[in-house]
């Protein structure tokens, strides 16, 4: 019997974050050491190649989308950077679609300003990978300078303001 994909997910992200009941009980006393967190995301980023790889293309955007909400649905901001950094290191290696991860993080439901903490790790991580996403509205215009052929993007004003908005919003908070 096939393990259905949000199981399969699960075990793959809760395996990484989980904790002692102690450490639970004291929080910020016990730290992992920068190896043992750089550790820990290449096994996840790992697992999380070999699941991504044999997953239907048809499944991705779904995918991407339960992994925003199972960030989402953590307390811990520890917890939720860790997720985030991993999240970040999967669309800096080309696993993950840049353009897909910010418009799921954007249009998450859990996404509250009121959750002060996530909503700045939020748009940090949207500023950290958003250089990689291309924008329907961002037309690519062809021009000829002579002696080769260059292009040039061509944002609308709404889009670069949306843009300036975020960045705006996240030095605000940070």
């Amino acid at each position: 019997m096939a393990v259905p994909m949000e199981a399969q997910l699960q075990s793959i992200f809760e395996e990484v974050v989980k904790t002692e009941v102690i450490e639970e009980a004291f929080p910020g006393m016990f730290m992992d050491t920068p190896e043992d967190e750089r550790t820990k995301l290449i096994s996840c980023l790992s697992a999380f190649r070999q699941f991504w790889s044999n997953l239907s293309q048809e499944s991705h955007e779904q995918c991407v989308q339960w992994i925003v909400r199972f960030i989402h649905s953590q307390h811990s901001p520890k917890r939720i950077s860790f997720l985030y950094d991993c999240l970040a290191m999967a669309v800096e290696t080309g696993l993950l679609p840049p353009r897909m991860v910010c418009e799921s993080l954007l249009n998450s439901d859990n996404l509250e300003w009121e959750r002060t903490q996530l909503w700045s790790l939020t748009f940090k991580l949207v500023q950290k990978i958003i250089g990689g996403v291309d924008y329907k509205a961002a037309q690519v215009k062809q021009y000829d300078s002579g002696q080769h052929t260059a292009y040039k993007p061509s944002p609308t004003p709404y889009d670069v303001k949306y843009v300036q908005y975020i960045i705006y919003k996240i030095k605000c908070l940070s």
